[in-house]
């Protein structure tokens, strides 16, 4: 699950760095749970490229079932 749930993030981040292109062009995430904390850091150059014929969806959670670039 929690796989599933930074794949989430790291792609609805960086979808709103390509729509404001002053957010920067790294992810940095941190899962807290019971086993302890693990961080992740995504730079630019491995996160999803997003182009104006991405296909409208309903829902960001459509995305996670489209195939990734990284």
């Amino acid at each position: 699950m929690a796989k599933l749930m930074l794949r989430l993030v790291k792609r609805a981040i960086s979808l709103a760095i390509a729509r404001d292109s002053a957010s920067g062009d790294v992810v940095r995430t941190v899962i807290i749970n019971k086993e302890g904390v693990m961080r992740h850091f995504f730079p630019g150059d491995e996160l999803p490229l997003w182009h104006e014929e991405l296909a409208p969806t309903s829902s960001l959670l459509d995305l996670l079932t489209e195939p990734m670039s990284t």
